[in-house]
């Protein structure tokens, strides 16, 4: 194998600057350009080895010419190592990035889903910290299609949340009217203990829905220490200036206050339990709870899925 016939075939290709050069084009310059004196098969056969053992030229077909012709391929493979490194450091910068957002936008998500119980203490459609993250929206860049998308998923949670907080303030409403109503009978005059009869009322409210399976647990109440208890069926009514149970620590006039307070707690919940509105509403709530959950389910699936993957699909302005 002639390595000096090989060292003149590539400078002449190199010579050519990308222009395809056939077999019998080669030949003519090795003979005009260094005096070869061998045949038109040896070229071939050397740019064959150069091609497939060398891997230095490669052969192209020549529409017009209908021949194959050579290209020297040092110049590519060069490009092509450079392509290869840059595409290396786009992949490195992809995995950094996917990282970033698992750690700080998918994870979190995933913790910030409220559990079932937890829905019915929710006050406003805002409920999750993460969207006022300023990568939050560049996930939706990066969403598998067929791993479901989170964020749908999110809108549709909000739309059935606003139908839900509105139902509940609308419940809410309902039974502390049928409180007011019931406790006129028992406290025209007793105005005295005014101030503790909200927390009275949301008991009422809490009792009445947790007997659907729904367990408000006294969420309307802004003081802690005013609230109503029941134990062995017995109502324990707490009020902010007494620590302690309050019948139990006070006579008189406050045991007065606790048979009349026991008869409207009994006797509202009569009423509540009587109301097809209220049990009607009752039901709408615990079916939009349902979907809520629904939706929550949709999203922690789709979410672990996506937290799941190397590198998350698509690009974007942080891994170009």
């Amino acid at each position: 194998m002639s390595q000096e016939t090989i060292s003149q075939i590539k400078t002449i290709l190199i010579n050519a600057k990308g222009e395809p050069l056939i077999t019998s084009k080669i030949v003519q310059k090795l003979r005009t350009e260094y005096g070869y004196k061998g045949n038109r098969e040896t070229v071939r056969r050397l740019l064959n080895y150069m091609e497939t053992e060398l891997e230095i030229v490669c052969s192209v077909l020549q529409p017009d010419e209908k021949k194959n012709a050579w290209i020297w391929r040092e110049n590519d493979n060069i490009q092509n190592g450079l392509k290869s490194e840059q595409s290396t450091q786009k992949n490195d910068i992809r995995i950094k990035h996917s990282e970033y957002i698992k750690d700080n936008i998918i994870r979190p998500w995933l913790q910030q889903l409220p559990k079932k119980n937890d829905l019915i203490f929710l006050w406003s459609d805002n409920i999750f910290p993460i969207e006022k993250d300023e990568l939050f929206q560049d996930f939706k860049k990066h969403v598998k299609s067929d791993y479901g998308n989170p964020f749908d998923e999110l809108d549709i949670f909000k739309q059935v949340l606003h139908q839900f907080l509105s139902k509940k303030r609308e419940l809410q409403d309902q039974i502390f009217d049928i409180f007011l109503k019931t406790k006129k009978n028992y406290f025209d005059k007793e105005r005295g203990w005014y101030h503790n009869l909200n927390a009275i009322a949301d008991f009422i409210i809490d009792k009445t829905i947790s007997g659907r399976n729904m367990d408000f647990r006294s969420i309307f109440i802004n003081d802690f220490s005013s609230h109503v208890e029941e134990k062995n069926g017995e109502y324990l009514y707490f009020a902010m200036d007494y620590p302690e149970e309050m019948v139990a620590t006070i006579g008189g006039r406050e045991t007065r206050f606790k048979e009349k307070m026991d008869k409207v707690v009994i006797k509202s919940l009569e009423n509540t339990a009587k109301s097809e509105l209220i049990q009607k509403n009752i039901t709408a709530l615990c079916e939009l709870q349902e979907k809520l959950v629904k939706q929550i389910e949709n999203m922690r699936k789709s979410l672990k899925k996506h937290n799941a993957l190397g590198i998350l699909p698509n690009r974007c302005e942080y891994c170009e």
